[in-house]
């Protein structure tokens, strides 16, 4: 349509703030009228101005960009260069109505960023005119399997104050820790630099020991990752406190500059101090008197900077862009590259601690894109500081990824595998050696609300939500994810109808953490796949199949098979076929209240077996021996 036009894609962009559908401006490039424009909610305009760039790979040669305006009003403005320290090249105001704005443009740049000022400023359609510098070589990826261990797999969030035995189904705790509970009394605590933590005792009170919470976790074998969530009441001054606002030490500091952060990060550091791998001088160490100076425990290695770093619904304040983010995670790392000084950041207390990503409220691949651009282009090291990438993810029939929703519906019909496989793919290409964790997830087993899992027939709302939940794991695994974290181990209350306060696998803490029926299910798969690793899945039709082996044997494998459906299908006569080295087959069924299946042995022929299936997942172990019993 215009001469020398650039070829643009959607993967080329980086959505600086991460909302709304930034491809938009470029899924049109051959229409004369172009329709789609990328425009924000209406009540998330406190976000602008907004902003785009788009990396064409290599230097180019531009000489024109072209706007189909469309409102005829409101200013733009486009620079390039040096991603951060960028060159203007014009700002526009927009006067056209339904026609192409065309601009010469004289520059030579691998970036193009567009800022939108508000929300007026509107145009459907971006097209660049100009030619390549130089070639860029097409990286391909191979997704290969990855052999994840079942006994770092299976999570769930919960709290110091679930007895032990509550979380005896799972392997890895995501626990929620408040920044609140360990720092400043409320009286004349001033904060940093003169921080007093206070890990044992806690101010938070309750008896709660976190020395012997975090070493019974460690010694019974489970992985912890604390998540470090929310402000701390010292630093809002006259204010009214909100834990969800952003940790900046001072209102005048710049929400995107890592030194903002910096009392945060000391927090960090001093946490990894004491629970970490690596013995620290008493004199680095900032203690309120009552703590006994100890460092080194040796009983945490994940640490999460935050919960949902991405909550629109707590406003500007509430809500950290991209480069806010990545701004505060660098500082909480290493004291972005220890120009903070050397006892601030995670790293720096522990240099064999994992910083892990806070987990996002949706799948927002944009948001991941846009840290990784920031990382790239205001580390020296250019180091992606993470070592987990981090999402939250609810199976709904919202239209939008976390629009409003009636109901919950299975991670099939949410196409779920589809979306994380999208991230997984992203992961391999981009940052391959990081782990990817999906850390929220679940369904409430009340009558009604907008995350439920509903009564089928005259199937019950509680074994749905076994149903779904298992089958989300495993589609999980499938698709990509090293650990997977429910919400959460226990309701919230009973006599609650909020969405998600009856996600849990137990009652509520008023209800003794009664166990639900997905808790007896998730024991006994814990307890069948123990000693096992994830060797791959298939999916003919609505039938799916997961596949566990030993570590170090070749004698036994476990399927997991279910039907992925909602109508309380069944399959009598399954035929399932498996190597010919299997001699003998039992099959494990779930069943209520227990935490061991209903076995039964099944017959070989031919290397094949029959088996009944259905939507909760079904087991069959096959062997080259006898199989006995556990």
């Amino acid at each position: 349509m215009f001469t020398s036009q650039i070829a643009l894609s959607s993967d080329m962009l980086i959505n600086e703030c991460a909302m709304g559908n930034a491809s938009f401006i470029v899924d049109e490039q051959h229409l004369p009228v172009p329709k789609t424009k990328w425009s924000i909610d209406s009540d998330k305009q406190w976000i602008y101005p907004i902003s785009v760039v788009i990396d064409l790979g290599v230097v180019h040669q531009l000489t024109a960009i072209h706007f189909y305006d469309t409102n005829g009003k409101g200013l733009i403005r486009v620079s390039g260069g040096k991603p951060f320290r960028w060159t203007q090249y014009f700002s526009e105001e927009l006067s056209l109505y339904n026609a192409w704005n065309t601009q010469p443009l004289s520059a030579v740049t691998q970036f193009i960023r567009i800022e939108i000022l508000s929300p007026e400023s509107n145009f459907n359609e971006i097209i660049l005119s100009g030619k390549p510098l130089s070639t860029q070589a097409l990286k391909e990826v191979q997704l290969k399997p990855k052999a994840i261990p079942m006994h770092q797999f299976f999570g769930t969030n919960s709290f110091i104050d679930v007895p032990m035995d509550k979380i005896a189904p799972l392997t890895f705790i995501r626990e929620y820790h408040s920044w609140n509970w360990m720092e400043g009394d409320g009286k004349a605590y001033v904060g940093f630099p003169n921080n007093q933590n206070q890990f044992n005792p806690t101010i938070a009170g309750g008896g709660w020991n976190f020395d012997a919470f975090y070493k019974q976790l460690h010694e019974k074998g489970y992985t912890v990752c604390p998540v470090l969530e929310g402000s701390a009441t010292w630093l809002f001054k006259k204010e009214k406190v909100n834990f969800q606002y952003k940790p900046i030490l001072s209102d005048t500091m710049s929400t995107f500059a890592p030194a903002s952060y910096i009392a945060h990060a000391d927090h960090l550091y001093q946490f990894a101090a004491r629970y970490g791998h690596q013995k620290i001088s008493a004199k680095k160490l900032k203690l309120a008197s009552n703590q006994l100076p100890l460092s080194g425990l040796g009983w945490v290695s994940y640490y999460e900077n935050w919960n949902e770093p991405d909550k629109w619904w707590e406003g500007r304040r509430g809500y950290f862009s991209p480069y806010e983010y990545a701004a505060m995670s660098s500082a909480d790392y290493d004291g972005h590259e220890q120009s903070m000084g050397n006892v601030i950041g995670l790293k720096n207390a522990d240099s064999s601690a994992h910083l892990v990503m806070s987990g996002l409220a949706t799948l927002n691949l944009e948001y991941l894109k846009a840290m990784l651009f920031w990382f790239q282009h205001n580390r020296k090291d250019k180091r992606f500081p993470f070592d987990v990438i981090n999402f939250h993810h609810y199976s709904n029939n919202a239209q939008v990824e976390g629009g409003m929703s009636d109901t919950g519906i299975s991670p099939e019909q949410d196409s779920l595998y589809e979306k994380i496989s999208r991230i997984h793919r992203f992961r391999a290409a981009q940052l391959p050696s990081k782990e990817l964790w999906i850390t929220e997830f679940g369904y409430d087993d009340m009558p009604k609300g907008r995350q439920i899992a509903p009564k089928i027939g005259n199937t019950s709302g509680e074994e749905i939500q076994a149903r779904w939940l298992i089958r989300t794991y495993f589609i999980l695994l499938s698709a990509g994810a090293d650990r997977a974290a429910q919400f959460m181990i226990r309701n919230a209350e009973e006599s609650s109808q909020e969405t998600y306060s009856h996600c849990g696998l137990t009652k509520s803490k008023e209800n003794a953490y009664y166990p639900k029926l997905v808790w007896h299910y998730l024991y006994t798969i814990k307890e069948l796949l123990q000693n096992t690793y994830f060797d791959g899945f298939v999916r003919e039709g609505n039938v799916w199949i997961c596949k566990f082996k030993p570590y170090k044997s070749r004698s036994r494998s476990v399927y997991a098979i279910w039907l992925g459906t909602t109508q309380n299908s069944v399959v009598s006569n399954f035929s399932l076929t498996i190597p010919k080295q299997y001699k003998y087959a039992k099959q494990i069924e779930l069943q209520p209240n227990q935490i061991k299946g209903k076995v039964k042995e099944l017959t070989i022929n031919q290397n094949k077996l029959r088996c009944t299936i259905s939507e909760l997942p079904l087991f069959i172990e096959v062997a080259t021996e006898q199989i006995e019993d556990k």
